[in-house]
């Protein structure tokens, strides 16, 4: 009997060994399962974070869009009031060259005129003198 008892303390030894080794299998079987869960979670999260990325990169774009097409719509009045403004400029150069070419007219023609009103004076003068003088001629006679 003592051996036998002997062999189902070697096969109990034998049991706790297997026993105690199944059990660091499983814990490490456990710990990798665990790893492999978080992998695999962070896998989801990433892949959720990546479409929330996608989503926003689209809305973005879709943003930056209606923007450039604001930009072109606001350099196409620019430019239509640039040259606006060109055509005004030219315009106000035109009615500038009238105003002084007939500013010029107006001068020359009051110089003229003043002209003419001495020449009338001068001429006044000569025919009151004459006229003095046939009066005088006309008494003295």
């Amino acid at each position: 009997m003592a051996g036998h008892n002997k062999e189902l303390i070697s096969e109990l030894e034998k049991t706790r060994i297997e026993k105690t080794r199944l059990e660091n299998e499983l814990h490490e079987f456990k710990l990798q399962l665990d790893k492999l869960t978080e992998d695999i979670e962070l896998k989801f999260q990433e892949e959720n974070e990546t479409e929330e990325l996608k989503k926003e990169k689209v809305i973005t774009e879709s943003k930056i869009k209606v923007l450039e097409e604001s930009l072109q719509a606001k350099q196409e009045e620019l430019l239509i009031k640039e040259k606006t403004v060109q055509e005004m400029i030219a315009e106000n150069n035109k009615l500038s060259n009238d105003i002084d070419y007939f500013k010029n007219v107006a001068m020359t023609s009051k110089t003229f005129a003043e002209k003419a009103i001495a020449d009338v004076e001068v001429y006044r003068r000569m025919l009151e003198s004459m006229q003095k003088n046939e009066s005088v001629n006309k008494v003295g006679s």
